[in-house]
């Protein structure tokens, strides 16, 4: 599978199943193959736990809309990991992020972690 694309505001997937399939994948990506991550709508809090289930290092492109009520850990979380779990990330759109200074250093630090050669720098 080379993309990905979930509509969070449709919550096609229950938590429940998440974990399962999660505890399958012994700490390997669920979808080893995925270039691309999209998640349109806004991802909750209980949903952020399970997206590096979903990423891989073969994910150059993730997209995700965040739910502005998700507590601050929840997002800092996340963001940290990227570029660890996407080593070679060409594009990262983060979108409704609250302004939080703990995220924004969170997202710089992520930025700055991402490999310099791979990341597309165009706005």
């Amino acid at each position: 599978m080379r993309k990905l694309a979930v509509d969070a505001s449709e919550d096609p997937v229950t938590s429940d199943i998440l974990f399962t399939l999660q505890l399958r994948t012994t700490n390997e990506p669920l979808l080893p193959n995925l270039e691309t991550f999209e998640c349109e709508g806004t991802i909750d809090g209980a949903f952020i736990h399970f997206i590096p289930t979903f990423l891989s290092r073969e994910t150059t492109d993730i997209d995700i809309g965040f739910d502005e009520d998700s507590p601050t850990v929840m997002f800092t979380s996340i963001i940290t990991k990227l570029p660890t779990l996407c080593p070679n990330l060409g594009r990262i759109t983060l979108n409704d992020l609250p302004r939080d200074p703990v995220i924004i250093e969170a997202a710089s630090e992520m930025l700055l972690a991402c490999n310099r050669d791979t990341l597309n720098g165009s706005a």
